[in-house]
């Protein structure tokens, strides 16, 4: 009954990814704002389950060192995000054979804002599904202390509608590109109660194409965008360590506490316009205004037992700087919280 339950887990987001590879451009009416907007609203970017799952979410090696070994079998689970722009449930779903694993992140987004001029639009609606493939293995890295190594690459599929609108007002639910991330995750078991994680990730941003059409008096201007985010890197740390049990033994309550570095790229938007009335071209390019470096602490307790697992997390923005032009608010507190199962 189990493996039938993630069987028909799995087909689902599969399911979801189809119209990412099926959908074609699509001319939609928006403010004069609206590409700018959302393309230079970097909340939207950092708050994305894609990009948070990875930053803050446990690592392979971490969970590989937990344990005498690999466990082999079905993982399923779901989580909780909520932050200033973005409120979502994930629904992780991972297979391990062997060493190998395979993971998938299928994300709704239960709502999502995005502040224009006088008007705060929001949507919502299934995000980008990203797949993983990882292979753990263990290394004696220093005398009888256990360690794990974890490299991994991540391939996001654009399932979210990236041209989601309220009333016009753009606020998309997906990037709209084919992106990729490759990294590698470490875990050192320092003694039997406690531990040390470190895991490096750097992705690359595939591009959106974007038609749009405006009516400027009696001549409707048709635009192309070729939009393409900025490339990110992270480097995280997290320091972990069994609390309490309880039960004979049987529930363990864990803490840990962490910091993130995040250094994100600028990124550029290309477009080319035509005037159906006058037939008359124009083309350029503008900075999405995406670059930045965040530095974020994270604090947070698990609940274990048996194949069970129930974690939260609150991450605290410490160092937050924009491009000097960037118009995002300052970053408030966010909170995770999520379960899992194995099987």
């Amino acid at each position: 009954m189990n493996r039938n339950v993630f069987f028909v887990a799995i087909l689902f987001c599969c399911l979801l990814t189809l119209p990412a590879f099926a959908q074609n451009e699509i001319n939609f009416s928006f403010v004069t704002e609206g590409i700018q907007t959302a393309t230079r609203n970097t909340d939207i970017l950092m708050d994305d389950p894609s990009v948070s799952s990875s930053v803050y979410g446990e690592s392979g090696a971490r969970k590989a060192g937990f344990g005498d070994g690999i466990q082999p079998g079905f993982g399923l689970g779901a989580e909780i995000q909520i932050s200033p722009s973005t409120k979502a449930i994930t629904i992780p779903v991972g297979f391990t054979w062997r060493n190998f694993q395979v993971n998938m992140w299928a994300p709704l987004i239960l709502n999502r804002t995005m502040k224009y001029t006088g008007y705060e639009a929001s949507t919502s609606g299934v995000g980008d599904i990203t797949f993983r493939l990882g292979y753990p293995f263990r290394y004696e890295l220093f005398a009888d202390k256990t360690s794990w190594f974890y490299p991994e690459l991540k391939i996001k599929i654009p399932t979210g509608d990236a041209e989601a609108n309220d009333s016009g007002y753009l606020v998309p639910l997906g990037t709209g590109s084919l992106d990729f991330t490759v990294g590698i995750s470490g875990w050192l078991q320092l003694n039997e109660k406690s531990g040390f994680d470190l895991r490096t990730q750097y992705r690359m941003n595939g591009t959106d194409d974007r038609i749009a059409q405006t009516i400027i008096d009696s001549d409707i201007i048709t635009t192309t965008y070729d939009v393409k985010n900025g490339n990110f890197w992270f480097l995280s740390g997290e320091y972990s360590r069994m609390v309490r049990t309880f039960l004979n033994d049987r529930l363990h309550l864990n803490g840990f506490a962490g910091i993130s570095l995040m250094l994100h790229g600028d990124g550029t938007t290309d477009w080319f316009s035509t005037s159906e009335l006058t037939s008359e071209n124009a083309s350029g390019s503008f900075s999405n205004y995406q670059s930045m470096t965040l530095v974020d602490l994270s604090l947070g307790a698990e609940l274990t037992a048996a194949n069970y697992t129930v974690r939260t997390l609150i991450v605290i923005p410490a160092i937050t700087n924009r491009h000097e032009l960037s118009r995002d608010d300052n970053r408030s507190i966010a909170f995770r919280i999520g379960g899992s199962f194995h099987f």
